[in-house]
């Protein structure tokens, strides 16, 4: 069995002779973007990715908020809310709409 030692060895360029072996010692630079909750009132986050630019979204259903971040409070209105980003094609429009679906209760 080779071992490799953070050089190259045995015809395998990388320094760790499985993948596990890697994993087990770079762990600690893989960012979970969930551990410091920022999802705000009972918000859930959901983990998109574990990597050095960690990558997430929020859940806000049945939180009775909304947005990136579960910061802003649903309107009463939420239908005529989202009507008013329906027909734009905007992509601030979509996320507004996607965001304010959260309200729907």
């Amino acid at each position: 069995m080779c071992r490799c030692e953070r050089e190259s060895c045995c015809g395998n360029p990388f320094p760790y002779s499985t993948l596990y072996e890697c994993f087990a010692e770079n762990i600690a630079q893989f960012e979970d973007p969930c551990k410091d909750a920022p999802c705000k009132h009972n918000g859930y986050c959901v983990q998109l990715s574990r990597s050095a630019k960690p990558n997430f979204r929020c859940d806000c259903h049945r939180t009775g908020y909304f947005g990136p971040r579960c910061h802003e409070r649903c309107p009463k209105d939420v239908r005529k809310e989202i009507s008013k980003f329906s027909e734009s094609k905007a992509k601030f429009a979509r996320e507004r709409r996607r965001h304010l679906l959260a309200c729907r209760l």
